[in-house]
């Protein structure tokens, strides 16, 4: 990359936690990688796009599974992590963005065990209705 900059003449900025073994990124990095034979380095890149491959295929499962309404007994049996990623594709998928870990908790929580009837607020302008069959987005 320095090469690179230097070649089309870009001014190389540093990020200043890049060396910090502190973040999990730069522990892997520094610190694991090195000690790692090349057939070790070879079966990890193998594992990663295995691993992309699953990670898309799970996608597509969730891009099919997905609509306007949710399933809610479908969304009820999901796995805990599982149905937070079911949770943040629905919203994408209706142009929701700003939302974080502690919002997707909320609601995935919410959809599992709310009464039926109750809405719960995503963020201003935004709601969830829990129904008795299925989940549904207010505007």
């Amino acid at each position: 990359l320095l090469a690179y900059a230097r070649r089309h003449k870009l001014t190389w900025s540093e990020d200043s936690t890049n060396n910090d073994t502190n973040y999990l990124r730069n522990h892997i990095r520094h610190v694991m990688l090195p000690k790692w034979s090349p057939q070790e380095k070879q079966q990890m890149v193998t594992i990663a796009r295995k691993m992309h491959h699953v990670n898309n295929r799970i996608d597509d499962i969730i891009d099919g599974a997905i609509a306007p309404q949710l399933n809610r007994q479908w969304f009820v049996l999901l796995p805990h992590s599982v149905a937070k990623e079911v949770i943040a594709s629905w919203l994408r998928m209706h142009n929701i963005r700003e939302f974080d870990k502690d919002t997707i908790e909320r609601l995935v929580v919410a959809a599992k065990v709310s009464e039926v009837g109750k809405t719960i607020e995503i963020q201003k302008g935004y709601k969830m209705h829990v129904g008795k069959n299925t989940l549904a987005l207010i505007a």
